[in-house]
C-alpha cells in the first residue's frame, strides 16, 4: 500500500520529469483538476507554477528544460 508520501514524491516526479504529460493547451485539464484535487499545499504549488511557465513559455518549456540539463556539464 502507498503512503501519502510516496504518492507525492510519485506526484513530484510525475510534474518535473513528464510534464509535457500535462501540456494540454488551451484549458490544461489534466493540470488544472489535479491541483484541484490535491490537498498537500506544495503539490498544489507545483501545479500552479507548472501551468503558470505552460501559459507563459508555451512549448519553450520543453526546450529550455533541456538546454538547462546540458548546462551542467
Amino acid at each position: 500500500m502507498f503512503s501519502f508520501r510516496s504518492l507525492s514524491v510519485a506526484l513530484t516526479c510525475l510534474l518535473t520529469a513528464y510534464k509535457e504529460d500535462f501540456y494540454e493547451p488551451p484549458i490544461y485539464k489534466t493540470l488544472n483538476d489535479l491541483k484541484k484535487n490535491l490537498i498537500d499545499p506544495d503539490l498544489q504549488n507545483q501545479c500552479q507554477n507548472l501551468l503558470d511557465r505552460f501559459i507563459n513559455e508555451g512549448e519553450n518549456i520543453f526546450e529550455s528544460d533541456s538546454s538547462n540539463l546540458f548546462s551542467f556539464v
